[in-house]
């Protein structure tokens, strides 16, 4: 006959069971079955936007609006964005090269359809093209849409009547103009901008600048 205390080591063992199994809350399960599943959906977004990103054109560089679109201004990133989302895809990189900002593009920011293209010349005017000398233009502070004012320099005294004459042109003493594009430096040290002016002085301001008799002057606010 086995003795009392055989017996109650025996029953000690299925006690302790029932005890662990009475610990195991059925909020903690519920818990670690949530954890699971919100950890599988992640996975699956994961999985889904990796699979569903697209190779887009960025800005590497910022540019501001007006100034051209270079090679060495863009690159392709791999991105997933919502249908709303207006892109450019990378197989037309090469068709922005050479285009103009049309809206002001940070570095790092998508290139939007509509925001690289020739610039717009309103109607009655027409765009410009000049080659200054440096004193010929402000140092500073001529960006795209900056009033200025095309003024004939050089060569003739003015009459009394407010007119300039040069050679066989005449042209008002000045002429109100907006800055088209980022001045740039040429090889030889001039200064190259586009001004858009009234349609009627366009001959006249072209001719004054083939012949070097031009100067900018930038207006206030």
């Amino acid at each position: 006959m086995p003795s009392a205390s055989a017996v109650t080591a025996d029953e000690a063992v299925p006690t302790r069971s029932r005890a662990v199994r009475d610990r195991r809350s059925p909020f903690l399960v519920a818990l670690g079955v949530l954890c699971a599943c919100l950890g599988g959906l992640g996975g699956a977004w994961a999985w889904h936007q990796a699979s569903h990103a697209e190779s887009v054109v960025v800005m590497t560089r910022a540019v501001p609006r007006g100034e051209e679109v270079r090679s060495t201004d863009l690159a392709v990133a791999q991105v997933s964005v919502g249908q709303r989302v207006s892109t450019v895809p990378a197989s037309r990189l090469e068709q922005l090269v050479g285009g103009h900002a049309l809206v002001d593009l940070p570095a790092g920011s998508l290139v939007a359809a509509d925001s690289v293209g020739e610039l717009p010349v309103p109607p009655g005017s027409s765009q410009v093209g000049l080659k200054l000398a440096a004193g010929r233009v402000p140092a500073q502070g001529l960006t795209v849409g900056v009033k200025v004012v095309v003024v004939a320099v050089g060569g003739d005294t003015p009459t009394g009547d407010g007119t300039g004459e040069v050679g066989a042109v005449t042209l008002p003493e000045a002429v109100d103009a907006l800055v088209a594009s980022p001045p740039r430096r040429s090889d030889g040290g001039q200064v190259l901008v586009d001004v858009t002016v009234p349609s009627a002085q366009a001959a006249h301001v072209a001719d004054l600048a083939a012949r070097d008799r031009i100067a900018l002057v930038r207006r206030g606010a």
